[in-house]
């Protein structure tokens, strides 16, 4: 599949798919997608990543669903490629927001097998940022995504596994605030 020319809709907050492109521009082969491939290159995946996200958003927006699947499975290629870190678990949650967002489109249009395998990505992405999160020393981060993915697995139908990510992100916070009365 090829990158998506000439796309204009809006997506979230207002703002143009292509806001978050400098220098404001139409995504085209020759800008966003060398940027992007040339931030891999340099070993920039978060903002290879991002760059991805927002043409993948910017196919949802415009109902080009197999080309923000392509785009959104090459920034979890991105994402995989580069170090783990705050930003990169954190775009690794908005990559499974955006797979989510495919999975209703796709279940919206009656495609109840593509619909079931987005889900399915999407809960996996959100298993991932879980996994690494564990290891992250900065607690504030740490349970933020925890609680940003028990957000991603309720839009997904899983209550049980989002009520034990929250309690497990709120568990976290129980022991530090127990040592500070001390």
């Amino acid at each position: 599949m090829s990158p998506r020319h000439g796309v204009t809709q809006i997506v979230g907050a207002g703002q143009p798919c292509h806001s978050l492109l400098e220098p404001v521009e139409e995504p085209s082969t020759g800008s966003w997608l060398h940027r992007a491939e040339q931030a891999l290159s340099a070993g920039d995946c978060a903002q290879s990543a991002e760059l991805f996200v927002t043409a993948a958003r910017c196919c949802l927006a415009g109902q080009d669903p197999d080309e923000a699947d392509w785009h959104l499975q090459r920034a979890a290629r991105a994402l995989d490629r580069g170090a783990v870190s705050a930003r990169s678990l954190t775009l690794r949650c908005l990559v499974a927001e955006q797979t989510l967002l495919l999975s209703q489109g796709w279940a919206g249009s009656g495609e109840r097998t593509q619909a079931r395998r987005q889900a399915e990505r999407a809960r996996d992405l959100g298993f991932d940022v879980v996994r690494a999160a564990t290891q992250m020393a900065d607690l504030a981060a740490r349970v933020a995504l925890l609680l940003r993915v028990a957000e991603l697995l309720e839009g997904l139908g899983d209550l049980s596994d989002a009520q034990a990510l929250r309690l497990q992100a709120f568990g976290r916070l129980e022991a530090p605030l127990a040592d500070a009365r001390r």
